[in-house]
C-alpha cells in the first residue's frame, strides 16, 4: 500500500470509517479525500482516455502490419505488457466488452 492512492468518498457516517482510513494510511497509503459527482466525473474520463489509446495502439498496429511474434523479441517488458494489454480486447472477437 505504501504510496497508492485511494480516493474516500464521504459517506452517511464517516466516523464508521474512521478505523479503515487510518489503517490505510499506517500501511502508506495516501487518501484523497473527493465526492460523488467529481469522482464519476474524473473516472468517466480515465476509463474513456484507456479504452480509446488501447483502441488506437491495437488500430495502429493493425494497419502497419505489425509481426509481434517477429517484432516482440526487441522490445522492452513494460512494451510486451502494453502488448498484451491491447490484444485482450482484440482477441475477445467483435461486441466484447473491454
Amino acid at each position: 500500500m505504501d504510496k497508492q492512492i485511494i480516493v474516500t468518498i464521504p459517506g452517511r457516517d464517516p466516523d464508521a470509517c474512521k478505523w479503515l482510513n487510518d489503517q490505510l494510511a499506517a500501511w502508506g497509503a495516501v487518501l484523497v479525500q473527493s465526492d460523488l459527482k467529481s469522482m464519476t466525473n474524473i473516472m468517466a474520463v480515465v476509463q474513456a482516455l484507456r479504452h480509446f489509446a488501447t483502441f488506437v495502439f491495437g488500430r495502429f498496429l493493425f494497419m502497419h502490419n505489425v509481426d509481434l511474434f517477429r517484432d516482440a523479441r526487441v522490445l522492452s517488458p513494460i512494451y510486451r505488457l502494453e502488448l498484451g494489454m491491447v490484444g485482450r480486447p482484440f482477441r475477445s472477437g467483435p461486441g466484447a466488452v473491454f
